[in-house]
Parts: C-alpha cells; structure tokens; sequence
C-alpha cells in the first residue's frame, strides 16, 4: 500500500488482513512527512511503533515479521 491507493483497495487489504492492529490513512501524506527519518530511508515500508504516550519508540525500515512481532510486544508489555 502507499498514500496514494484508494481507500476502498486500503478497506479491502485490511479485511483481507485480518489485521487486528491500527491503521492509519494518510491521504494527504501530513502525518508520514511529519516524523523524523533516519537517514538512509527508502520511503516503504516505514514501520513506526508509538508508545501508549504517543511517543515514537522504534522506526523499522524493513519488514521483518519476527522483528515486528517482538518490538510490539515489548512495548505491549510496559
């Protein structure tokens, strides 16, 4: 997915999903240009784990599903 797909095709991968997590949609690109990047991003994936404050704790710039899984259950567990 990326900013610029529809939402019905966002609405569908979800579904498909059967994601149980958040998901923001930012058609407009304000709240992923807002946070800070490290400096050798490449623009997808940016995964950005948030703290229950609110507060970034983690931003992953690869899909690793075991990576992921322990980041957030780390922060889960505080």
């Amino acid at each position: 997915m990326n900013s610029q797909d529809p939402f019905d095709r966002a609405f569908s991968y979800i579904e498909e999903a059967r994601t149980t997590l958040p998901v923001l949609l930012d058609p407009t690109g304000s709240f992923y240009f807002g946070y800070p990047r490290p400096p050798a991003y490449g623009p997808y994936p940016l995964i950005v784990l948030i703290d229950k404050e609110g507060e970034i704790r983690q931003i992953l710039t690869q899909y690793e599903p075991t990576t992921l899984r322990d980041a957030i259950e780390e922060l889960r567990s505080e």
